[in-house]
């Protein structure tokens, strides 16, 4: 190589490390402090002052309100409550399973028992704060909503509820689950219900019906006719957007004000699952073709005790792992804040607003661009109180 190449090749290269490293210098990697405020969460409520205020303002000014949230953090449903007291919602949408909804509605005056005793709500709705919720709600004439599937913890419970039935032998539960096995085991390779898992699913039906009382049997029927799926999270994303599409489809839907609380990976707005829209891409896109105002807000619990473990037929409960993928842009955005406030609402949305076609956003910071309008990070929280 001559040496008038390597001068060029050595000033290309010079060029093009001098133009990334300005690139990168560039880069705005934290949200400005100038789009964060302090909120005092004191006691089982929110307190006046600027991040209040501003919270406040982006809630009153959008018809949906889309809440993501880390299930059994007390200071959570706190604040969720204080949302709902900013303005008039007419309908509250959120991840109980739609059986568990009703019994819930049809039985609340006798709510000290009825959390412990519908398996649709374990694990992320027998919580005392959750159940303070649904009534502080329906005293406030909220509709409520329930549009998830039967959650699997609540599988395991029904079935660990049967086989501690006077009704139900040991053998009958084993067939049952092995029913069940098959069904997500044909959904998963085949996409249907092969005959030979019919013919099994009708001989351990035919068996149960002469042996079950009436609520057993219906406890059963739902659980078969279920045919949940192996992939279950996305499973559950399509199922909650369909009961989102029969709503908009009655229309008073679009002309409500309506507060939804989802499990964080729900809410974001760029999520496509399997092809399908997930809540929050669904509500997103509704709301652009419809010209309504949709806030998308996220709960990020920093530090502290998540949930409330406990066994279910042998099986651990799972608490939140703060390694996971799912938080890794969220305290990308944390670590860049210097504070000494437990609780704080970032306006992603006015942040927004402020860029130009100029500004370079590091991968963190587009992700929380393109997902979220406000964040709210609760340092030092606590877990949620079984009722």
């Amino acid at each position: 190589m001559t040496s008038r190449v390597k001068k060029t090749v050595l000033t290309l290269t010079f060029l093009f490390t001098s133009l990334s490293l300005s690139a990168q210098g560039d880069t705005i990697r934290a949200i400005p402090s100038d789009y964060i405020y302090p909120i005092n969460l004191i006691g089982e409520t929110l307190s006046e002052g600027v991040g209040y205020s501003k919270l406040t303002s982006r809630i009153r000014e959008n018809q949906y309100i889309l809440v993501g949230e880390t299930h059994g953090v007390h200071e959570s449903t706190v604040i969720i409550h204080q949302l709902s007291q900013m303005k008039k919602f007419d309908r509250f949408i959120t991840e109980i399973d739609s059986l568990s909804m009703k019994n819930l509605l049809r039985n609340f005056s006798k709510v000290d028992s009825i959390l412990e005793k519908m398996p649709g709500v374990y694990t992320m709705y027998s919580y005392k704060e959750e159940l303070e919720l649904l009534q502080a709600l329906i005293e406030d004439s909220v509709q409520l909503e329930g549009i998830d599937l039967l959650h699997p913890a609540a599988v395991r419970l029904i079935l660990l509820e049967l086989s501690m039935s006077s009704t139900l032998n040991k053998q009958s539960i084993l067939n049952l689950k092995k029913v069940i096995a098959q069904h997500n085991q044909n959904l998963t390779t085949k996409g249907y219900i092969s005959k030979r898992t019919y013919k099994k699913t009708v001989r351990v039906l035919s068996k149960l019906d002469k042996i079950g009382s009436l609520n057993e049997k219906k406890l059963i029927d739902y659980l078969i006719s279920g045919s949940y799926p192996s992939n279950f999270m996305k499973g559950r994303a399509i199922y909650m957007r369909n009961r989102l599409m029969d709503l908009e489809n009655n229309q008073q839907f679009l002309r409500e004000n309506v507060l939804f609380k989802f499990g964080s990976s729900h809410i974001q707005k760029s999520i496509n699952t399997a092809g399908y829209k997930d809540i929050g891409q669904y509500i997103n896109q509704l709301g652009l073709q419809q010209s309504k105002e949709t806030f998308f807000i996220e709960i990020v619990p920093v530090s502290g005790e998540i949930g409330f473990p406990f066994s279910i037929d042998g099986e651990q409960s799972k608490s939140v792992d703060f390694e996971s993928k799912s938080y890794k842009n969220l305290f990308a955005i944390y670590s860049n804040i210097d504070t000494k406030h437990r609780v704080l609402f970032i306006d992603v949305e006015a942040f927004k607003e402020s860029l130009n076609e100029r500004s370079i956003l590091s991968e963190h910071v587009k992700t929380i661009i393109d997902n979220y309008d406000g964040l709210i990070f609760i340092e030092d929280v606590t877990p949620s109180q079984i009722h």
